[in-house]
């Protein structure tokens, strides 16, 4: 009987340690083949995995090896840093709470001036100048931020 509880303990240790909970875990932005769109997120009919960390360490980048480029870039594995990699479509998402909207690539990047850009529609659309800056304040497409980032400054 004494055996039976152990073994009854020891395989309740073994399945609680493996839930999603695990800190060893992460999700992972993923694209099947064939349904990369160029745009990330939802778009391309993006997968949010569930991953062991090791599965996406910088020795074991298979993940990342089969990662669709973003546009304009080319994808290079070997400069993953635990969440994403140089010009790759797959990786960890930034916003855990909203994974499909969050993978590499998608949103957008802060001004020259620090000022957050602001995608819209999110997770698709075009990158706008933020509303408190003086490219912001313009109406669409006008307010459309430019590749250099410089949205005029603080409107």
């Amino acid at each position: 009987m004494k055996k039976r509880v152990l073994v009854l303990l020891a395989v309740l240790g073994f399945l609680l340690s493996a839930s999603t909970g695990d800190p060893h875990q992460n999700l992972w932005c993923h694209y099947p083949p064939g349904q990369w769109t160029g745009v990330p997120g939802l778009a391309s009919h993006v997968l949010i995995l569930l991953i062991d960390t090791a599965a996406d360490s910088q020795a074991l980048a298979k993940h990342l090896g089969h990662s669709p480029s973003l546009t304009g870039s080319v994808c290079d594995p070997t400069t993953f840093n635990g969440l994403t990699a140089t010009g790759c479509a797959e990786g960890v998402p930034s916003d855990p709470a909203n994974p499909e909207t969050s993978c590499p690539g998608s949103g957008c990047p802060k001004d020259i001036d620090g000022f957050q850009e602001v995608q819209v529609p999110p997770g698709s659309g075009p990158c706008l100048c933020n509303p408190a800056t003086v490219k912001g304040m313009l109406t669409f497409p006008s307010n459309i931020a430019p590749a250099s980032g410089n949205c005029g400054g603080a409107g």
